[in-house]
């Protein structure tokens, strides 16, 4: 499997050229067309997973997309 660094800049970019973007009424959260950018992770109830889910949302979070 490929593995790829987190790089939160080019993100925004792939973002903005699909024309994601944060509304001209303000929040935190990018959308296109009426849809906001969100998903919900699902993962086993333990520490482990725990910390790298809230790992995952902090990152998201970055590019501003909920989780």
């Amino acid at each position: 499997m490929t593995s790829y660094d987190f790089d939160q800049e080019r993100a925004r970019q792939i973002l903005a050229a699909a024309e994601y973007s944060i509304g001209a009424e303000g929040g935190a959260i990018k959308s296109k067309d009426g849809v906001s950018l969100q998903f919900q992770l699902l993962v086993p109830n333990d520490d482990y997973h725990k910390a790298l889910a809230e790992q995952i949302q902090t990152d998201w979070a970055g590019i501003s997309v909920q989780v």
